[in-house]
């Protein structure tokens, strides 16, 4: 009988730390996601900043699909701040973006909405698209002023 629930208790054990591993698991493709959008985002302002300050030519071709790059990066943010990071993930995620959800969902649809003005409007020239690009950008500044640890 002992044996019976010396299995039992191994058993229970276990149980509970497989159940752990799915929910790590989850959080860390959550915040590669996450790290993987903000790169996609910081080559896309990078490729869009020098036509916005006429420091290169502005061609509309590579501005639309620029944001429309952007664009497919930011849709899912929302989504991609679900779990809060643990004191080990290695994170620039503010703990402050999951006590302030709804201010921090608002941000993010701002963001998406004023990337899609800017696709929709189809800029014509340099002085056109840095109107849209501040906006866009703007929404990054205020996002990472409340929700980023530097």
């Amino acid at each position: 009988m002992e044996w019976i629930e010396t299995m039992k208790f191994i058993v229970v054990i276990f149980a509970s730390l497989f159940s752990f591993v799915p929910f790590a698991f989850s959080q860390t493709i959550e915040i590669k996601k996450r790290q993987q959008a903000m790169q996609v985002v910081k080559e896309q302002i990078g490729t869009m900043a020098p036509m916005a300050f006429g420091k290169a030519e502005y061609d509309d071709f590579l501005a639309i699909t620029a944001l429309e790059d952007l664009l497919a990066a930011v849709q899912s943010y929302k989504e991609l701040f679900e779990l809060p990071p643990t004191k080990d993930d290695k994170t620039d995620a503010s703990p402050e973006i999951w006590l302030n959800k709804s201010d921090f969902e608002k941000k993010s649809d701002k963001f998406v909405s004023d990337i899609l003005m800017a696709i929709e409007s189809e800029p014509d020239d340099s002085a056109e698209f840095r109107e849209y690009f501040g906006k866009i950008t703007s929404n990054c500044k205020s996002c990472h002023q409340a929700y980023r640890i530097k």
